[in-house]
């Protein structure tokens, strides 16, 4: 009976977690900008909260904070006062252990919960993937809980074994925890860590590109009215707006602001109003962008506007043009805050972590338990 009452409490405590993550990854890679503060809270903060609630709760219960059967159970009742001391030092030793035990298993839980949680506000708040530095608050969280529960593992196994007996296998199994939670943190860590280590690289290649095109309704030629044209970019300084306007004249024709990642789209279809007041002849169609550098990129075609209004494009229906260049620039103070230290202190954490776990766990006999 005691092992299927395990067996169902270890199945439940994995349902739990596996919901939580679940939760998490769910809202995560979902649209969020839809719901109110209110909806995301109950849909899923509150969830991951009550998930790892219920984790903590069920290792608690069921193999901490249970009835343990006495060190000695054919010894009568103390009568002595030297007896009675060692009875209050058993007692005494027991719930020190207990309260070690239920901090190694609860701190790495706790501290896992609170990052998602944490992650998924940041995500909620900008609606945009974490920043590196964010990933860093994340990592540094977890952190924290696997080496604190590392920690707690390690005391509920040191001496002295006054008031151990019976919590052997939850000594173990705390120790355990620590153990492959380290491994997991040191795996993932590291991999994010060279991952932004190779995006703060490649970020040094710059490869500003700018597109711009056009087309007519149909092959014959349209009005000004019909004309459709379009321009994007990427590796442009964010912030800035990309411009189209026809010269001479500067006439605006559309523009976009280009986005955190450093890239911007458009279409614009020409009307009345865009192009009222302009005579037959030729024209420019431009485009231009700032490149992250500080440099404007221009791209241009020729289009002609007919007497009879029709416009002509250089290879009908359809004209292009586009601009990229690629080169190596030097690093700058804003690279190396931006972009590498948040992978060095990713490396770092993974180190301070092997370091911090390792050594704890080298204070005690792994049979100390």
């Amino acid at each position: 009976m005691l092992r299927l009452s395990t067996t169902i409490t270890v199945i439940g405590i994995g349902l739990a977690a596996w919901s939580a993550v679940s939760v998490f990854f769910t809202h995560f890679l979902s649209d969020s900008s839809v719901r109110t503060p209110l909806e995301r809270a109950l849909a899923a903060y509150l969830p991951i909260a009550l998930y790892t609630g219920i984790v903590v709760v069920a290792i608690l219960i069921g193999f901490i904070f249970t009835a343990r059967p006495p060190s000695n159970p054919g010894r009568d009742a103390p009568t002595g006062r030297e007896e009675q001391k060692v009875a209050k030092a058993d007692v005494s030793g027991a719930e020190t252990h207990q309260r070690s035990l239920a901090w190694a298993y609860s701190a790495p839980i706790l501290a896992i919960a609170a990052a998602l949680i944490f992650g998924l506000i940041i995500y909620d708040i900008t609606q945009t993937a974490l920043e590196a530095w964010i990933w860093v608050v994340v990592q540094a969280l977890i952190a924290a809980g696997i080496i604190a529960g590392t920690l707690f593992a390690v005391r509920a196994a040191s001496p002295p074994q006054r008031g151990r007996a019976g919590f052997g296998s939850a000594v173990s199994g705390a120790r355990l925890l620590a153990h492959v939670l380290s491994i997991v943190f040191t795996v993932v860590v590291t991999g994010m860590s060279l991952g932004y280590g190779v995006t703060a690289i490649n970020a040094l290649q710059l490869q500003p590109s700018l597109s711009l095109s056009a087309y007519t309704g149909d092959v014959t030629g349209t009005s000004p009215a019909d004309l459709t044209v379009s321009a994007d970019g990427s590796g442009l300084q964010k912030g800035t707006d990309a411009i189209l306007f026809l010269e001479p004249g500067h006439t605006p024709i559309a523009s976009a602001p280009v986005e955190r990642d450093g890239s911007f789209w458009v279409e614009e279809t020409l009307d009345d109003a865009a192009t009222a007041g302009l005579t037959p002849g030729d024209y420019r169609l431009t485009a231009t962008a700032m490149t992250a550098e500080g440099t404007e990129r221009t791209v241009d075609f020729t289009l002609t506007i007919a007497p009879d209004s029709t416009v002509v494009l250089p290879d009908e229906p359809y004209a292009s043009n586009s601009d990229e260049v690629s080169r190596v620039s030097a690093p700058s103070i804003g690279w190396l805050i931006g972009d590498l230290l948040p992978s060095a202190i990713m490396l770092l954490l993974v180190l301070v972590t092997l370091r911090q776990t390792l050594f704890i766990r080298s204070r005690v006999p792994v049979d100390g338990a």
